[in-house]
């Protein structure tokens, strides 16, 4: 038991430190080469993960499903096939860096970070064969050792370089040198399966699913920052592009949350106790909805020290991308945990389609507002799609479980509070109070939450752990 715990903990603690790591190495290759150098960046990141989905195909999730500890053979062609993944990623960033010059990002930065973007998403795979033959502390050690030697990487090779595409050769060789690493504790891998392999187009059919929703997720939440860097300066894709990494740990927060709940309701629904269930999901969506205005005070309040401290930014641009991106929050929460009821009424294919519908929206309305609107016309597209996307969980929720479907949405009650909340915005941002009075609601928020037993806190760790683990952190 001591050892699962400790072998649980050296997970989250090594999962915690790549995943925030994102942020620190925004942060510095801000410092470092300024909005413009971080929005070429940003560019060829955004744009490398079009297509990161070449590199995933659900490998990962079936290598859990159909893989067993003791015959790691047989994971051979999904191995491979996640490596060729890389290879089409690989292919495809030549055939755009030869066809055009309009790209913020030039041929050589993109094709290293399409690299380095692949094979984070080929080492999801390695981690998860090696959970699977119990070397999680291993995993967890390389996931580690990964981030934080990328951010170390960036700050001495770019100091002493002063060249962001050597810093992102440098940050390839890295994941090269780690995903090596981790191929060394896989040696069964290249073993006689004791089991006949399954054919690559069977894994492919297979993980079409798992694949759309990856590329259609990637669309959602980054097709903005591809637009922009074919419209705009770098500069400006940099500004905008520093505001929004602020919002990847927080959205993973209410995301785990929802994973924990996700486990829950399944369980609910199979008993076919579907009346507890809609109550459970609209005690959830309580809190995950107080938690986002919270969570969006704390941004807005904060957001010039945040747009000074973090990215050494005084032009007011990024605290203004702060402002208005925080507004969302709280409805990107509630989407999370609404989301997960389908999920756990066996629904994914709905849930599915309303991401593939928020992405075409957000694809469609970028089209259209960038080029009258600027690079500010990304935030209003970004808010617009959360209504979108909230609009098309809600639908799919009420064609596919039309019982309750209305006790699913929070109380008045919470509804108020949360405006309250909002509307602190005005009195409290920014100001010399807002750090104070955030860690004091904060505190506050958590104790009623579990006194309530509204969210079991200590599960929203097993939550943080599967939710990291499904995004190749």
């Amino acid at each position: 038991m001591r050892h699962g715990l400790s072998t649980t903990g050296a997970v989250l603690a090594a999962q915690a430190v790549r995943f925030l790591g994102t942020l620190v190495l925004a942060a510095t290759l801000v410092r470092l080469f300024g909005a413009d150098g971080y929005g070429r960046y940003a560019a060829a990141v955004a744009l490398a993960g079009q297509f990161s989905f070449l590199a995933d195909l659900g490998i990962p999730l079936l290598l859990r499903q159909r893989v067993g500890p003791n015959n790691l053979a047989t994971a051979r062609p999904y191995v491979l096939l996640a490596l060729a993944g890389v290879g089409a990623m690989l292919l495809i960033s030549v055939i755009l860096g030869t066809t055009t010059n309009r790209f913020a990002a030039s041929f050589g930065l993109q094709f290293a970070v399409t690299a380095a973007v692949g094979l984070g998403g080929f080492q999801t795979t390695l981690g998860a064969l090696l959970q699977l033959s119990a070397r999680a502390p291993i995993e967890a050690a390389l996931a580690a050792l990964d981030r934080g030697g990328a951010v170390l990487l960036a700050i001495l090779v770019g100091a002493a370089f002063g060249s962001l595409t050597v810093v992102a050769a440098a940050l390839l060789a890295w994941r090269v040198i780690i995903t090596s690493i981790g191929f060394g504790y896989l040696p069964g891998v290249w073993g006689t399966p004791t089991l006949s392999n399954t054919s690559a187009f069977a894994i492919v059919r297979s993980g079409i699913p798992y694949a759309s929703n990856v590329l259609a997720t990637a669309v959602y939440q980054s097709a903005d920052v591809v637009m922009m860097g074919f419209l705009f300066p770098p500069t400006q894709v940099g500004y905008y592009a520093a505001a929004t990494t602020i919002f990847i740990p927080l959205t993973a927060v209410a995301a785990a949350t929802a994973v924990t709940t996700q486990l829950q309701l399944a369980a609910l629904y199979q008993e076919g106790r579907t009346a507890e269930a809609a109550q459970h999901t609209r005690l959830v969506n309580t809190w995950l909805l107080l938690l986002g205005g919270l969570l969006g005070i704390a941004v807005a309040g904060n957001r010039v020290l945040i747009a000074s401290l973090v990215f050494g930014d005084r032009s007011g641009i990024v605290s203004w991308y702060l402002l208005l991106l925080s507004l969302i929050l709280p409805l990107r929460y509630l989407n999370n945990s609404l989301a997960t009821t389908l999920t756990a009424s066996g629904q994914q294919r709905g849930r599915s389609i309303a991401v593939a519908i928020a992405a075409v929206f957000n694809v469609v309305a970028n089209i259209i507002a960038l080029p009258v609107l600027g690079p500010r016309g990304a935030v209003y597209t970004t808010i617009l799609t959360e209504f979108v996307i909230s609009i098309a969980i809600v639908v799919a929720i009420w064609t596919s479980r039309k019982e309750r479907v209305v006790t699913m949405i929070p109380a008045p009650l919470a509804w108020m509070v949360a405006l309250i909340l909002g509307l602190g915005i005005t009195f409290v941002a920014p100001s010399t109070v807002a750090p104070p009075l955030t860690a004091l609601a904060a505190a506050v928020f958590v104790t009623f939450l579990h006194l309530t037993r509204a969210v079991r806190v200590g599960a929203i760790v097993v939550g943080v752990k599967s939710f990291l683990e499904s995004h190749g952190v």
